[in-house]
């Protein structure tokens, strides 16, 4: 019960101050990508596929328009995200406007980090912290000068 307690009071509205999510899926390593960047965890719980709803009512941004620096939100089903979602963070965006360059844990294996293409399809969301202007980013790339790199 006092574990329980201390995990529930370590998180605020903002961020967590722990990453809590299961290690060698894709949420634990959304995770992680943005406390690197942003110095936070998502304060929320849930699979992939809850992360929109979660940011929301955590009072974080969600938008359709890709961001790098951000975390692609896929709900089930979408792009063959699965029954549970799948998120990824954004290292860039290609000219087009809606191929998004990611990196993600889980889309080729559990536990296995790939770097690989998804699209804004204005089902999918980016979610980024509240005033992510005054938290920076620290990472952003593009993959178009890295074909043929498939995994770290």
């Amino acid at each position: 019960m006092a574990t329980v307690l201390a995990a529930l009071l370590a998180i605020t509205s903002v961020g967590a101050d722990t990453n809590h999510f299961d290690p060698g899926y894709c949420t634990w390593d959304a995770a992680e990508q943005a406390h690197t960047a942003w110095g936070i965890f998502p304060p929320w719980y849930g699979d992939a596929g809850d992360w929109a709803q979660g940011a929301r009512e955590s009072g974080w941004q969600v938008s359709t328009r890709p961001q790098v620096g951000s975390i692609m939100v896929l709900p089930r089903g979408d792009q063959g995200s699965g029954a549970l979602g799948h998120v990824a963070w954004v290292l860039g965006i290609e000219e087009d406007g809606t191929t998004v360059d990611v990196r993600s844990m889980n889309w080729r294996g559990r536990g296995v980090v790939s770097l690989h293409q998804l699209v804004a399809d204005d089902v999918a969301v980016f979610v980024t912290p509240p005033k992510m202007d005054d938290i920076g980013v620290r990472v952003g790339y593009t993959l178009q000068s890295r074909r043929g790199v498939e995994q770290w």
